[in-house]
């Protein structure tokens, strides 16, 4: 997760961007970096 001005960008740790998203609200950052975290079921 990084922020420049009011933007948030969060991505996967090296990820390409492609997988970014960005916001400016806070809390959809950290629900969207909280869902990237979770273990994915196929």
């Amino acid at each position: 997760m990084s922020k420049k001005g009011e933007i948030h960008r969060i991505n996967f740790f090296g990820g390409l961007e492609d997988t970014a998203h960005y916001t400016t609200s806070l809390k959809e950052a950290l629900e969207k970096g909280l869902a990237m975290a979770r273990p994915q079921r196929w």
